[in-house]
């Protein structure tokens, strides 16, 4: 760990809110990628910014248990934090947004009308070539049959 980060560790162990400011600021787009390439698909932007402030909020009330040793870095801390955060946060997600019936049943079934249309047609082929006229000028044209 530099002098740096344990300078700005000591600060924000003493509640030194420039600290945490400047920590965010070095730090925000690391913890921003993190989080994103966790949550991609599964959360919106509202909630990915939530999980960054949270991760910064925890930062700063467990800041006394941060080790501060030769093979440990501020940043390696601060990653470790935002991806079990993000973890936990995407498992909650899974939980909350169960796939409900009423919402599957709003959904277009593209399969069945692939495989209606080729069940149509292939009844088609199997009339006169003035059958298939007088069908497809009624069903799907709205003419007369006459």
């Amino acid at each position: 760990m530099n002098d740096k980060e344990l300078e700005l560790i000591q600060r924000l162990k003493k509640k030194d809110q420039k600290a945490l400011e400047e920590i965010i600021r070095l730090f925000h787009q690391y913890v921003a990628s993190i989080v994103c390439r966790i949550l991609y698909g599964q959360a919106d932007q509202t909630d990915i910014q939530s999980v960054i402030n949270d991760i910064f909020f925890r930062l700063w009330e467990n800041a006394d248990h941060i080790k501060t040793g030769q093979e440990n870095s501020l940043k390696s801390y601060i990653g470790a934090l935002a991806r079990n955060t993000a973890l936990t946060e995407k498992k909650k997600l899974r939980h909350i947004c169960p796939l409900e019936e009423d919402i599957l049943g709003e959904v277009p079934d593209h399969f069945h009308q692939i495989e209606l249309r080729s069940m149509i047609l292939s009844a088609l082929k199997e009339l006169n070539p003035e059958e298939q006229l007088v069908l497809l000028k009624f069903y799907f044209q709205s003419k007369a049959i006459q």
